[in-house]
């Protein structure tokens, strides 16, 4: 099989998506405006975007906090609301709370802005920190951990090269070609693999004898 020799590692969205190219044995392209000129630009496009939602489905130090918010009454439906911060996309009450099917389950709801600059997004039935509902009937604060989906280029660079990379080696394997990726890129996957750990842990450590109740 075909095997890419490139070395280099992108830093920000234009250089991923080039580097999925090289792995499709494509031309790269000088800007993302040309993503929709060659459908080769439009997938490697396409995947590393996939790749970058993809990795921040889990709660790492960088894309998930407790959040502070007060709810706002939404006039259509007469009901209080969180608005939530842009690329906001989960919402728990209660990271170490035991789950009970019967409580509410935390949802985002997107609504249109009348001035059409884009989705407002409402967190419904989310939980208190002691893990109770909210009955959403006061605009009093209310406490919630959330989880956001960055743009690639606001990544920390060890998650920017997990997105990338896996996504160059995506797009190299179902290449006609059946590209694979090359030994530094497979050996840069792991080291940034180990690195975005290390990130997480030097950010906020980890103690395994506390009985603390804000424990990791």
């Amino acid at each position: 099989m075909a095997l890419v020799s490139l070395e280099t590692l992108p830093t920000n969205l234009l250089e991923a998506v080039n580097l999925c190219l090289s792995y499709m044995r494509e031309a790269p392209i000088d800007d993302l405006a040309l993503i929709n000129t060659s459908f080769a630009a439009e997938t490697a496009y396409r995947t590393v975007i996939q790749q970058t939602r993809a990795l921040q489905r889990k709660d790492f130090v960088f894309n998930a906090g407790d959040r502070s918010y007060t709810p706002v009454l939404d006039v259509a439906s007469g009901e209080y609301r969180i608005l939530a911060d842009q690329f906001c996309t989960k919402v728990v009450g209660d990271r170490f709370a035991i789950r009970d099917s019967s409580q509410p389950v935390p949802m985002i709801m997107s609504f249109d802005d009348d001035d059409d600059l884009g989705p407002r997004q409402f967190i419904v039935n989310a939980r208190d920190m002691a893990g109770k509902p909210r009955d959403w009937k006061s605009a009093n604060p209310v406490k919630v951990h959330a989880t956001f989906t960055m743009p690639f280029d606001f990544l920390p660079e060890a998650a920017k090269a997990v997105v990338a990379l896996t996504a160059a080696a995506l797009c190299g394997e179902h290449s006609g070609e059946g590209i694979e990726a090359s030994p530094y890129h497979a050996n840069e996957l792991q080291n940034a693999v180990i690195d975005l750990a290390d990130f997480d842990l030097d950010t906020m450590p980890v103690n395994f004898y506390t009985t603390l109740d804000n424990r990791r």
